[in-house]
């Protein structure tokens, strides 16, 4: 990805540079100038009040290779080039509106050829018996933003069933994809001829943070659009909002891993606005019957409160008096913490407690990790030497094995500290 020297700031001339920025380039964004003019340009809303809103934020003094950077971090540069280019195209300097125009132009190019890759893998697995959906990539673009070239994606998304899951899989590696990671709930395959990377998954969330979504009923919900004599499936927008809700919360749950951005807020926000039809009062009760109604207030709020979404009145008091403040404004935090900042405040097991509904979703990431720690493993089996007869006995033997492991780590670590204290002596 290209980043740019802020050296050459002051002559409006950008130099390219391989990598990513240095660190003592690192600007901070949150509540910056930078920040406020991306999440101003972030949207596809254009009027006079915008106008003015930008050019008051451009007149404070725009590092303007910092902004670049992150807009590309946060995946919302065809959003900002367009705010700029059809709004006030004279307040940007012309080489960095060059830069973001060309970005753009690739951009709508690589997303085409997504769209094209994705067609043919959909209609091949539908020819083999496999059902499967899109739920991200160009299908999401088509729904919220109605243009492909306004979101900016690097993958193909597409779950099945589970009982198709190998053979969907198989099938990838049969016509040239190579996987290149595997996790529980979904599998990384690239391409080795095009370089086109599919997240083939059987489940919308890991196993740790569960939903219980079911993929025939929404594809009973699904509309068909037509494209270039091909046709593309698009999840209905209920159903759409509802799984970026849990995709933010999912994301924010897991920043640590994967960064969360500012455009799966954009993503809720656009679709709001294309979709004034939205069935509230359906997206509302299945929100309830799927325990993620918190999940949906706290993402409605996010894009409210960072890019004017339009949000229901009685959904936004619905917020209030569930208090989510806190996980609100958490989630806005890890969407603007700054490279020195930690991206969160709360742990990763406070903020999933707090947003998920039912005790048994709230305790699910703990059950998970004692029903993962308690089968025995190789190290039970090197402890002590068992006839296959006697197997059961290492459910007892493991508890002696760690706590044995743990008072020789313990043991290790005390003799480092009195090695240490003589040497310094």
């Amino acid at each position: 990805m290209a980043v740019y020297n802020h050296t050459e700031r002051r002559n409006h001339i950008p130099r390219v540079v391989n990598g990513s920025l240095m660190s003592e380039q690192r600007e901070q964004l949150k509540r910056s100038v930078e920040h406020r003019l991306l999440t101003s340009c972030a949207t596809t809303e254009r009027d006079q009040s915008r106008i003015l809103a930008i050019g008051r934020i451009i007149g404070e003094g725009v590092r303007w290779d910092s902004f670049i950077y992150e807009s590309n971090r946060h995946k919302v540069t065809p959003l900002v080039f367009q705010s700029l280019k059809q709004l006030c195209p004279t307040y940007v300097p012309s080489p960095y509106l060059e830069i973001l125009e060309k970005q753009y132009r690739a951009n709508v190019a690589k997303n085409l050829f997504l769209l094209t890759s994705l067609i043919e893998i959909t209609q091949a697995l539908s020819n083999r018996g496999i059902v499967s959906l899109s739920f991200k990539g160009p299908s999401l673009a088509y729904l919220a933003y109605q243009d492909i070239g306004l979101r900016q994606f690097s993958d193909l998304d597409i779950i099945v069933r589970r009982d198709d899951y190998d053979a969907a899989r198989r099938f990838l590696q049969e016509t040239g994809y190579r996987l290149v990671a595997e996790y529980e709930w979904e599998s990384t395959l690239v391409h080795y001829g095009t370089m086109v990377r599919v997240d083939l998954h059987f489940s919308f969330t890991p196993v740790q943070f569960p939903f219980r979504f079911s993929l025939e009923e929404i594809r009973s919900r699904q509309a068909p659009l037509s494209i270039a004599g091909s046709t593309l499936d698009l999840v209905s927008p209920e159903d759409m909002l509802l799984l970026l809700c849990v995709q933010l919360a999912k994301d924010c749950w897991g920043c640590r891993e994967h960064p969360i951005r500012l455009a799966m807020v954009c993503d809720i926000a656009e679709l709001l606005r294309h979709h004034p039809e939205l069935d509230w009062a359906w997206t509302v009760e299945h929100s309830r019957r799927a325990g993620c109604h918190r999940i949906l207030l706290v993402g409605l709020s996010v894009a409210q409160l960072m890019l004017a979404a339009p949000v229901p009145a009685e959904l936004r008091r619905g917020a209030e008096c569930c208090k989510m403040d806190r996980l609100v404004g958490e989630t806005v935090h890890r969407l603007t913490a700054s490279h020195t900042e930690k991206p969160e405040r709360m742990s990763a097991d406070d903020f999933h407690f707090a947003i998920r509904e039912r005790w048994r979703e709230k305790l699910y990431p703990a059950i998970y990790e004692v029903t993962k720690r308690i089968p025995p493993n190789d190290k039970d089996y090197a402890f002590l030497a068992l006839p296959k007869s006697m197997r059961a006995l290492y459910y007892a033997i493991r508890p002696i094995r760690l706590i044995r492991d743990h008072v020789i780590a313990l043991v290790r670590s005390a003799g480092v500290r009195v090695k240490d204290a003589l040497r310094r002596r």
